[in-house]
């Protein structure tokens, strides 16, 4: 195995419909789902997922054979992390980032794995969800602090990747001097360096916002490659997508080993 791809993609409150107070916790796009990810990720090794509320049903969204890695949580509306690599590879040493969970309930821990061939480390992953709205500039920078201390305390020598949703808004909208992906990067410069695009990956009505990336160290980039938005008619705009999909564009980092 000389080469991987790694796909981020914050698939909106999974297996609650869509809806974070989803009254009946039914996922009706796993049908869309599953064809969405063989038709457009049949080659992904590596799935890095946010947003999943209900753990235990995203095996039926994945291709056979793929195995799946998150944490418990006592929040009932909790959006996990999951990890999901295909059968070749195995993720090792599975953990939640000690201080990066900035409340019980809503905020996400960062999580970390050892990702393996035959036993033979390959990389180490790390997957976030930092917190979302606007203001909360502050508490990213502070998430992207922790986790860069996390990675400097590694033994491994391996390379790294960090991938998700940073929820890294602009400062038109932030109110701060810079962009908050300027702070991220400041936080992870000693450690990590991010692969850039400039593609929105978030869609809405009123905004489209770059808010899903990869970091990296060590790593012979190949691309990077943010899924297209195919072009429905003009009366279904990306409500097609959002409904049966996600608001986010999956995100996919191919690499050289």
């Amino acid at each position: 195995m000389d080469e991987l791809k790694i796909t981020t993609f914050n698939i909106r409150c999974f297996g609650f419909g869509g809806e974070y107070f989803g009254k009946h916790r039914v996922e009706h796009r796993k049908p869309f789902l599953k064809d969405f990810i063989r038709s457009n990720f049949s080659d992904t090794d590596v799935f890095v997922f946010q947003e999943i509320m209900n753990p235990l049903i995203i095996d039926q969204i994945l291709p056979d054979g793929f195995t799946t890695h998150t944490y418990s949580h006592d929040y009932n509306r909790h959006m996990f992390i999951v990890f999901a690599c295909q059968k070749e590879l195995e993720i090792k040493n599975f953990q939640t980032i000690v201080g990066t969970a900035l409340d019980t309930e809503r905020s996400r821990p960062a999580v970390y794995g050892s990702l393996t061939l035959n036993d033979k480390p390959i990389l180490d992953l790390i997957g976030v969800h930092l917190k979302s709205k606007h203001d909360h500039t502050d508490e990213r920078i502070q998430q992207a602090k922790v986790i860069s201390q996390f990675i400097e305390g590694l033994s491994s020598d391996a390379p790294k990747v960090m991938t998700g949703d940073f929820n890294s808004h602009f400062k038109e909208k932030t109110g701060k001097p810079q962009d908050d992906l300027v702070y991220l990067q400041e936080a992870f410069e000693n450690q990590l360096t991010l692969v850039g695009h400039d593609k929105p990956t978030y869609l809405s009505a009123s905004d489209e916002m770059s808010l899903d990336h990869f970091f990296v160290k060590g790593l012979k980039t190949l691309s990077v490659e943010v899924y297209q938005l195919p072009q429905y008619s003009p009366t279904q705009s990306f409500k097609k997508f959002y409904n049966e999909i996600s608001d986010h564009l999956p995100v996919s980092l191919h690499f050289g080993l």
